[in-house]
């Protein structure tokens, strides 16, 4: 009989099952109907418990357990304390733990760097300091159940200023010293396609419907393969974090699992920002990347409810237009409105583009009405390209305070053609970079700021020579603090902004006919940084790169 066991391991195929153990499952061969009331019974369980179905067997496992070890062993006396139950007391104790504390550290201080000299200080704050007391700290501080904001004041890298010296009342801190590398503040991509990451460099020569249709909606179809989706999504994080790249704002797949692997992931890798799963009920492949309305929307809650990530929350993400039946588009903004989520989708990237939605919607005069009649248009909505943004759409998106993205690479090599990003600039509305991949082939953003300059350039050739191009740095500003403000960061190293920065050696640079400048080394590294000259990156106050 299919999913028939040996009585006797009945009750450990049971658990198994329940765990979605998958190896377990394939032994049993159980149809689908089963299949299904086994999903229907986890989903009661789980919201019973309030918790996934792996912890909810974790907790009971741990219940048993302490059980089973309070009749394995006795304390000889309840009565009498230990040496060290003594010094816990102390240590622990509500009032005297910090002040202990306090002086621990000062005493640690004080010797090393009085009485050792430098060796020892160096050991203190690299490897005591930096690999050994945070993460005791962090658990004692979190057993103690301290608040989010005391922690936060101990243990993040909180920007206090940016002085020429450093102020005597910093005088005993911690001080790593890099010498004559650059500082500067880490990169913000604000639009990239996660799932997209396998087909980098493919179909450059394709316009941009064909391209989704023969390399994109394939590869994205892929990630329903959790295994898959783990190893491709790590390696995209790891290539991410180590190009400097600290904040992103990036689309999913439509899959609510995989979805959730992406931001488990950038979060182990010490990325932040806004993760979005694809909705998309129409005009895609039906059958392998496509879902029904119901099912997008019953997903997009579901996955929703499974965000429980402290750096990356988030986004919801309709693809565009054209993905989208009106119903779904309208179902998503009440979420928008009811949950206060923030929105990211796609807008007039190509004349076809816009055409075809001329077509779905011949009641909208332009293409941000599709998602304005929604309530999908509004403060702090990421729409990428806008590369055919006319002057009344541009003043919608002013009045709006969307936020356009720029992604130069993608545009030129789909030939999608050049956005106007000079003249929205003195328009005044807020425009970010991303590199767009896979339309675009590089996913480092010191790459994506160059070509941005270099596009710009071409821009201002076809308009005559009546715009100015990027500067660099402009361009700079762009690809960082542009995008770093969506979350919430002031200008540049602001005071009281957790630190997003990366050092930059440049040692290997060929050398120059004169000293250079900062300006000019700065210039050089927007130009010619590889992965191997950034050898540091803080992200929200945490080292978590060091080469």
């Amino acid at each position: 009989m299919s999913g028939s066991c040996d009585p006797s391991q009945l009750r450990w195929f049971s658990i198994k099952v329940f765990e979605r153990d998958e190896k377990a499952m394939e032994q049993l061969s159980l149809s689908d109907s089963v299949l299904k009331q086994i999903e229907a019974l986890r989903q009661a369980a789980e919201q019973e418990f309030d918790d996934d179905v792996e912890s909810i067997i974790t907790h009971e496992r741990y219940l048993v357990i302490s059980d089973i070890l309070k009749h394995c062993y006795r304390k000889q006396s309840r009565e009498k304390l230990t040496v060290s139950d003594k010094i816990d007391r102390i240590v622990t104790n509500r009032i005297l733990a910090l002040p202990i504390f306090a002086v621990v550290m000062f005493v640690i201080y004080y010797l090393s760097i009085t009485t050792v000299g430098t060796m020892m200080t160096d050991w203190v704050n690299e490897v005591l300091f930096g690999d050994i007391i945070p993460p005791a700290v962090e658990g004692w501080l979190t057993s103690i159940h301290t608040a989010d904001w005391l922690q936060s004041l101990i243990l993040d890298g909180v920007i206090a200023g940016v002085y020429h010296t450093l102020p005597d009342c910093y005088a005993h801190a911690p001080l790593r010293d890099y010498g004559d590398k650059l500082i500067m503040q880490s990169f913000a991509d604000m639009h990239l396609h996660a799932p997209q990451y396998p087909m980098l460099g493919m179909g450059m020569d394709l316009p941009l419907l064909d391209w989704l249709n023969t390399y994109t909606f394939p590869t994205e179809s892929r990630f329903a393969d959790l295994d898959y989706a783990r190893r491709t999504y790590r390696r995209l994080a790891s290539d991410l974090i180590t190009n400097g790249t600290t904040r992103v704002a990036m689309f999913s797949s439509l899959h609510t699992e995989a979805t959730w692997v992406l931001m488990e992931e950038l979060e182990k890798a010490g990325v932040t920002g806004y993760v979005g799963k694809v909705n998309m009920d129409r005009n895609g492949l039906p059958g392998v990347l496509q879902e029904t309305t119901e099912e997008s929307v019953r997903e997009t809650l579901r996955w929703l409810e499974g965000c429980r990530f402290e750096h990356v929350k988030p986004i919801l993400t309709p693809r565009f237009t054209p993905s989208c039946t009106d119903e779904l588009m309208a179902a998503l903004g009440r979420i928008a409105e009811e949950k206060g989520l923030y929105v990211q989708s796609h807008l007039s990237e190509s004349i076809g583009e816009i055409q075809w939605v001329r077509e779905l919607h011949p009641e909208c005069k332009r293409y941000w009405e599709t998602y304005d009649k929604y309530g999908l248009w509004k403060d702090h909505t990421l729409m990428a390209h806008c590369v055919h943004s006319d002057a009344v759409e541009r003043k919608a998106i002013k009045d709006a305070n969307v936020v356009v993205v720029h992604c130069g690479d993608s545009n030129v090599n789909i030939c999608s053609g050049v956005c106007p990003v000079r003249r929205m600039l003195d328009e005044g509305i807020w425009v970010t970079l991303g590199s767009d991949i896979a339309g675009g082939a590089q996913l480092p953003m010191y790459k994506v700021i160059a070509t941005s300059i270099r596009t710009s350039k071409v821009r201002r050739i076809s308009d005559d020579w009546h715009t100015d191009f990027l500067t660099v740095g402009e361009g700079y500003y762009l690809g960082t603090t542009a995008g770093h403000k969506y979350f919430g960061a002031g200008e540049g190293f602001a005071v009281g902004d957790k630190l997003h920065a990366i050092v930059v050696d440049d040692e290997d640079f060929p050398e120059a006919s004169h000293p250079l400048s900062v300006e000019e080394r700065f210039e050089r590294i927007i130009y010619m940084t590889h992965r191997h000259n950034i050898v540091s990156v803080w992200s929200d106050g945490r080292e978590v790169v060091r080469r």
